[in-house]
Formats: C-alpha cells, structure tokens, sequence
C-alpha cells in the first residue's frame, strides 16, 4: 500500500505530523483564523450527511453511475459510498455542498447514460416520422435501432441529441424535451 507523500504548508501537517516549519506554522494559523470566523458566526463546519445521503441516492436512481458523481463533485467514490451506507453520520460543509450540487438527471461526458432518456427522444422522433432505420444510420449503426441495455454510451447519446437538435431547429420535434431529459 503506498502512502502519499506529506506536504508542507497544509494544517494537516501541522496537526498529524507534528510539523513547526513556517509554511506549516502559516496554514494552521489561517486554518484557527477561519475556523473562529466561523465560530462566531454561528456557521457550523460538520452537517449531517442525511441531506447527502438522500441526493446521493436520488442521483443513482435516476441513472448516474458513482463514478460520474465524482468527477462532477470532485468528491472520492469511497466516501461516496460511505456516506451512501451510513457509515458516515457528517460531513464538512464543502463536501455538503459538493455533493448538493450535482443536479439530478445531470448528463456527464464520457459516462454511461440511462437508455430511458435515449428511448424518450426516440420516442419523439418516431413521432414525427423519423424511421428507426433513420435512428439507426445516425447512431452508425446497421439495421433498425434497438436500446435493450439500461445505458447507452456518451457517443450514442451525443449523436442522438445531435439529431434531435437538428430535428428540433426544423420544427419537427418540441426542443424542450431535450432540456427535459438532458
């Protein structure tokens, strides 16, 4: 198991390693600073992780893999996890925050997206006379479109919504049902 190395001038060398050199001595100075500012104010730094919990859950529940949750939060998987099992009663505010922040139904580059949202605008097309076979050309693919698994790949969603924007700029197909599953 490798460690990551300690680096000076952060509070948590200062309190863990024991470190007295002046950057170290500056960081945890500044660290007290704020946390009194805080203090004073009546602004509390832990806050209960069952606000979290319950957005962490809605996220994954309309489709998001942990993983895009992460990125987009900047936020580790394991105290994702950890606060998606109730191993973690609190949280600091700027991990609160974080996590509050990922909109729900949110699509991130690059991550699987729920076949639900690709089958809606589909939907849609086929509506206005778009044939799967159409859908399918787009997509790259040969044959009639079939979405059978519970996400799509980002490059399929990417041409999918390509064709409805296009779709949608010639009159054929409402626009705000791409803001509505995008």
């Amino acid at each position: 198991m490798s460690r990551t190395p300690a680096v000076h001038g952060t509070d948590g060398m200062y309190r863990n390693h024991g470190c007295r050199c002046l950057p170290c001595r500056v960081a945890h100075a500044e660290y007290q600073r704020q946390w009194q500012h805080d203090s004073r104010r009546g602004r509390k730094r832990l806050l209960s992780s069952d606000d979290c919990r319950e957005h962490l859950e809605a996220l994954l529940a309309s489709g998001m893999c942990m993983r895009a949750v992460e990125d987009v939060c900047g936020i580790s998987d394991t105290a994702l996890w950890k606060i998606v099992g109730g191993q973690t009663g609190r949280v600091q505010r700027r991990t609160y925050d974080a996590i509050m922040g990922v909109a729900l139904g949110m699509v991130v580059p690059g991550y699987p997206v729920p076949s639900a949202k690709a089958k809606r605008l589909m939907r849609e097309m086929r509506k206005c006379g778009v044939t799967r076979r159409h859908i399918a050309a787009a997509l790259g693919q040969e044959g009639f479109t079939q979405l059978v698994n519970r996400r799509v790949t980002w490059k399929t969603w990417d041409r999918l919504t390509t064709m409805y924007r296009l779709l949608a700029r010639g009159g054929h197909v409402d626009a705000s049902v791409l803001e509505e599953v995008a």
